[in-house]
């Protein structure tokens, strides 16, 4: 469907793309990977037709509907969020808006030309999906996190992060053939993000995506393309079959290589001894030939180039007393409480993930317990010996934008120059980039700099906000292996499933509604326990936007008893439904026989029209309470 031929994109002295040729396979799943800096978002840029190219074409079909998420929101939205959502099926509000206009001219002009035009609009409108198009958006807009009393809010009033769910779901309504995402997790909670990946999971189109989650990497994508040192290579599997097959072609190669490179000293050591001499001379030419054949079979062999990587390990932490930090009746929140009656108890060397929906007050308690916000209630105690290191999900909050990245680091710690320096050194700024000013800095190098700021302290408790959200792969796999390897005490906040099992030794769950639990391992085990306790899972999705084959859970008697209700309940709404619904559809027939009747009486034609129409809406919205309940009832 889509084909790159020839491609070649350069940056200064960096070659992203050289003359590249690579066709995207129809119907697939296809994850983009590399390391930072190495093009990935400007490949998905240039298919876009956000970024130039310096050589070679990118191949589309006229016909090709494509879908990417924009950088920025849309500046000038519509005055609600539903209507935002709604107004990126162009399509369908175009036929709205000819079918009003077909209605309208009905009030006045009752002949059979007008009646045809609006029977003509409605059937196009009716036929592409004009009806279901609001309760698909909402639909939509719930699975991304979203509350129906917010569908009437201006997209104004959200933050950037929100606002790029709502363009998130634009993309997601219009249902392209070619769906490009980069980093389309970044701004998800982990509710949210199961509900996408779902949905990504049952998308038919292509799809082509940039993405740092390991564990979206290889639940999601049938095919990986890796960007290295200018070159395209494809594998026909996830993140992990990709990684295994790197190795395996770069061991082979090796071995290639000193074959090679065997066969090359063996013929050179014959000409440097016989070279010389008349009468090997023409054997020693042969070889010589053979040399240059053998070199050029070497530069073709792949070998692999290394890619510099950030590298530390956390100083071993302060002495600490038994328990590092008592929560007790904690409330936290802004003007109103977030989140009250929290406790929690933190024991020296435990790793506590802290999970839940965006807006709970995740990043809030953490600030809280840091001493960043003041507590609206209860009491948050920190050991006498507790020394904290912080990182901020947002690190301008506490960088110096204005002060070099050498002179944070000796700011934030009690360390000289020299130390500064070889900190700095192993996340990858070296000689003359200690003294760029943080203001110039990418948002990975930003990141890199807080971590730095933590290293240079002897701290016993580190809390860190969405730590991942910037760093590429082997960045992630060198902070986890810090944090697993790291004594003291880490309580952190993070929507990378892979990372949060890696390092956790507790889960703290906070859910909407206001409650907070500790449950001891990882997130597997924090289900396990709170199907038992009947504590929410977060992961269990309830609004009905989110919805999705769910994992059964072991219910107790009285849990399946409530159930079993619920499901009675629901058999009785289908069956009230499809008699509603076969009421409806006589009543519709009816309207199209008096049409028929009533041809040459325009007035009446167009009252049946309008009557006609309501019909139609109420018969929709039928249909579409009875999908959702039988797709419910189908899963039993």
């Amino acid at each position: 469907m889509i084909r790159i031929e020839n491609l070649s994109k350069r940056f200064e002295n960096k070659t992203i793309l050289d003359n590249q040729t690579y066709q995207f396979p129809i119907g697939k799943k296809i994850a983009v990977v590399g390391n930072n800096g190495e093009g990935k978002t400007t490949l998905l840029n240039i298919l876009c037709g956000l970024d130039t190219m310096d050589g070679g074409e990118v191949y589309k079909p006229n016909n090709c509907l494509m879908g990417y998420l924009p950088q920025e929101p849309n500046q000038n939205p519509k005055p609600s969020i539903i209507e935002e959502c709604e107004s990126a099926n162009e399509k369908i509000l175009q036929l709205h808006q000819k079918m009003n206009e077909a209605l309208k001219l009905l009030e006045h002009h009752t002949d059979d030309k007008t009646l045809d035009a609006f029977e003509k609009a409605e059937t196009q409108y009716r036929l592409e999906g004009g009806y279901e198009l609001r309760s698909k958006a909402e639909k939509i807009l719930l699975g991304l996190g979203f509350d129906k009393k917010q569908m009437g809010q201006s997209p104004r009033s959200l933050s950037g992060g929100w606002r790029m769910r709502v363009e998130l779901a634009k993309l997601f309504l219009i249902d392209p053939d070619v769906l490009i995402l980069d980093e389309p997790t970044n701004h998800l909670d982990l509710p949210s993000l199961a509900w996408v990946e779902r949905y990504l999971q049952n998308f038919v189109g292509t799809l082509i995506f940039v993405s740092h989650d390991r564990h979206l990497l290889n639940r999601l994508a049938n095919w990986t393309l890796h960007i290295s040192w200018g070159r395209l290579i494809a594998y026909a599997g996830n993140y992990d079959f990709f990684v295994r097959k790197e190795a395996e072609s770069y061991e082979l190669a090796e071995k290639t290589m000193k074959n090679l490179e065997g066969k090359r000293d063996s013929l050179q050591t014959f000409v440097d001894r016989f070279g010389a001499k008349s009468s090997k001379a023409t054997q020693a030419q042969s070889k010589m030939k053979m040399i240059e054949k053998l070199e050029e079979e070497m530069e073709a062999v792949p070998v692999a180039k290394s890619q510099p990587v950030i590298h530390f390990n956390l100083p071993e932490p302060a002495p600490v007393d038994r328990v590092v930090l008592q929560v007790s009746k904690g409330a936290i929140g802004y003007t109103e409480p977030l989140c009250t009656n929290i406790d929690m108890l933190v024991e020296k060397g435990q790793k506590v993930a802290i999970i839940g929906a965006n807006g709970i007050g995740k990043s809030t308690l953490l600030k809280t317990i840091v001493g960043l916000r003041s507590s609206l209630g209860g009491t948050f105690s920190l050991s006498p010996r507790t020394i904290k290191a912080y990182f901020s999900q947002d690190q301008l909050e506490h960088l110096n934008a204005n002060a070099t990245v050498l002179e944070n680091l000796l700011a934030a710690s009690p360390i000289g120059e020299p130390q500064a320096r070889s900190i700095l050194g192993g996340f990858l700024f070296r000689g003359a980039d200690v003294f760029k000013p943080v203001s110039v800095l990418s948002g990975g190098e930003k990141s890199r700099v807080g971590l730095a700021c933590i290293l240079g302290k002897k701290a016993n408790l580190i809390l860190l906000d969405e730590p991942t959200n910037h760093l590429d792969m082997n960045s992630i796999a060198c902070l986890t292996k810090a944090l697993k390897d790291y004594n003291g005490t880490v309580v952190f906040v993070s929507h990378d499933r892979d990372f949060i099992d890696a390092i956790c030794t507790h889960v703290f769950v906070m859910t909407k509604d206001g409650r907070a639990m500790l449950f001891e391992g990882n997130i597997d085990d924090y289900q396990r326990l709170a199907a038992g306790s009947g504590f929410p899972d977060v992961f269990q999705v309830e609004d009905e936007g989110r919805g999705g084959a769910q994992k059964k859970k072991e219910a107790s008697p009285t849990q399946t008893r409530d159930r079993e209700k619920e499901l009675n309940k629901l058999r009785k709404q289908v069956q009230k439904l499809e008699e509603q619904m076969g009421k409806l559809a006589k009543d519709i027939e009816a309207c199209d026989a008096k049409l028929l009747e009533a041809a040459s009486d325009h007035q009446r034609c167009y009252e049946l029209a309008s009557q006609k129409l309501d019909l139609e809406r109420e018969l929709q919205s039928l249909e579409d309470q009875w999908l959702k309940a039988s797709d419910v009832l189908s899963k039993e």
